[in-house]
C-alpha cells in the first residue's frame, strides 16, 4: 500500500526560489574577457609566489648558521627544476584551456574547479609544516623552490599576453 503525503506549501515556495535564484545568478555570474583571466592568474601566480619567497627569506634572515649559501642555492636550484618542468606544463595547459573558451568566462575560471580542491590541500599542508617541528631553515628550501617556481610560471601567462596569441574572439 502506497501512501502519497502532501508535499507542505513552503517546500513547493522553496524549490520555486531556487529555480529563480538559478537563472538570476546565471545573469549576474560575473564574467570577464579570456585576456583578464589570463592576466588574474598570473597575477595570482607571481602573488602567492612572492609570499611563499618572502617567508623563506624572512626565516633565513634570523639562520645564524654556516649552511645558509647551500640552503638559498638548494632553494634557487628547487625553484628553477620544478618551474621548468613541474609548473610550466601546468600554466600551458591552463592556458590552452582558458583560449579555447568562449570570449567571457566567470572570474574566477581562471583555474579549473577541481584545482581548487589541490590548492586547500596545499594550503592545510603548508600551515601544517609551519607548525611542524621541522627546523624554518629547511623549510625555506620548500618555500623558496616552491615560490620561485610560481613566480617564474606567473610571468608565462604575461608573456603569453603580450604575444597575444590567446585567440581571443
Amino acid at each position: 500500500m502506497v501512501i502519497f503525503l502532501p508535499v507542505p506549501d513552503f517546500l513547493i515556495n522553496f524549490q520555486v526560489c531556487f529555480k529563480i535564484m538559478g537563472k538570476r545568478w546565471a545573469e549576474y555570474k560575473p564574467a570577464v574577457n579570456k585576456t583578464i583571466l589570463v592576466l588574474i592568474a598570473g597575477l595570482v601566480w607571481v602573488a602567492v609566489g612572492t609570499a611563499m619567497s618572502r617567508l623563506a627569506i624572512l626565516w633565513w634572515q634570523s639562520y645564524t648558521g654556516s649552511f645558509l649559501i647551500l640552503f638559498v642555492i638548494l632553494g634557487l636550484i628547487l625553484g628553477i627544476v620544478k618551474g621548468y618542468y613541474i609548473f610550466s606544463r601546468i600554466v600551458r595547459k591552463n592556458i590552452d584551456r582558458i583560449s579555447r573558451m568562449d570570449k567571457t568566462g566567470f572570474v574566477l575560471a581562471f583555474i579549473p574547479w577541481k584545482t581548487y580542491l589541490l590548492i586547500a590541500g596545499m594550503v592545510i599542508l603548508g600551515v601544517t609544516l609551519r607548525h611542524s617541528l621541522l627546523p624554518r631553515q629547511y623549510l625555506a628550501i620548500i618555500y623558496m623552490g616552491i615560490g620561485l617556481a610560481m613566480i617564474l610560471s606567473g610571468f608565462q601567462y604575461f608573456w603569453r599576453l603580450v604575444r597575444g596569441n590567446l585567440n581571443v574572439h
